[in-house]
């Protein structure tokens, strides 16, 4: 987040609008109303929002729009939780949180979020460790804007997390997660591999067959649909503590697979990653 391209106050309130409504037109009418003032005036506010890059000329998102959502949005609910939490109305929260996004030093907004100094939600949440958001159960709408996002993922092996599982191998690459308003998943394509067996010395060739996962110390069955396999996102572990806004995600699963007639159940740990220009180093074999 640069300093010199932070938006006022004012902006977070035309940007908010912007993001929650139906559309561009919708959101220049919604502010409107609320402001009591002419169209012609919420247009020269968004002026505000193109000259810092957060909208193009077409008032479209750019890039540096949706990762400033991704930062805004993901702090301003956690400021908002602190004040709410320590008896400040849920209004005069919000409004103290942009406030504090607009104007403070960027040091201390991260004191007050990344680092997790606001201690009564840590309490709250039983987040166990301080200065980690780790969040399950959650709706990554609250954090993210709607839409599709390309991830990277790795399975590491259960027993040494340094070191790939062979069910890295049984997924193209990246996978996708879609934010959404009804819900969000990841979705993971299946595609063939290819193993040399360690009994026979023969290649086995074949496709995962099933994959379950662990919420809460339970299984639960993926959703499969052709090559395509669907997990809700509310039940993967999610850490926002990375100072740029993105997420990681964790999930322990287990695979069988179509190759081989004896091939055990295979269990794993599935990292996520949202795709950067540069990747996350992976882990060896």
């Amino acid at each position: 987040m640069e300093d010199g391209r932070r938006l006022t106050k004012s902006q977070l309130e035309y940007f908010s609008l912007y993001m929650n409504s139906a559309g561009r037109e919708s959101a220049v009418t919604a502010l409107s109303v609320k402001r009591n003032v002419s169209r012609q005036a919420v247009l020269k506010g968004y002026a505000g929002l193109i000259e810092k890059g957060i909208l193009d000329e077409e008032r479209n998102l750019t890039e540096y729009g949706m990762e400033y959502w991704a930062w805004y949005n993901m702090r301003r609910r956690i400021l908002t939780d602190w004040y709410t939490e320590h008896g400040v109305p849920e209004e005069d929260a919000k409004a103290a949180a942009d406030l504090l996004l607009a104007l403070a030093p960027l040091s201390v907004i991260d004191m007050m979020t990344d680092k997790c100094l606001a201690c009564s939600m840590c309490q709250k949440n039983d987040l166990g460790v301080m200065g980690k958001h780790l969040l399950q159960g959650v709706e990554l709408g609250d954090y993210l804007p709607e839409g599709n996002y390309p991830v990277y993922f790795e399975f590491c092996r259960l027993d040494d997390e340094s070191r790939l599982s062979m069910a890295d191998d049984a997924f193209e690459k990246p996978g996708l997660l879609s934010v959404g308003e009804k819900g969000s998943e990841l979705i993971l394509k299946r595609i063939r591999i290819s193993h040399m067996s360690m009994l026979s010395k023969r290649e086995m060739i074949g496709k995962m067959r099933t994959a379950e996962y662990t919420v809460n110390n339970r299984r639960k069955q993926t959703k499969i649909d052709g090559d395509l396999i669907r997990i809700s996102a509310k039940d993967i572990i999610w850490d926002l503590t990375k100072g740029d806004g993105l997420v990681q995600g964790k999930l322990q699963m287990a695979f069988t697979c179509t190759a081989g007639k004896h091939m055990p159940k295979a269990e794993a740990v599935m990292h996520i990653h949202l795709v950067k220009e540069n990747g996350p180093d992976r882990p060896s074999r």
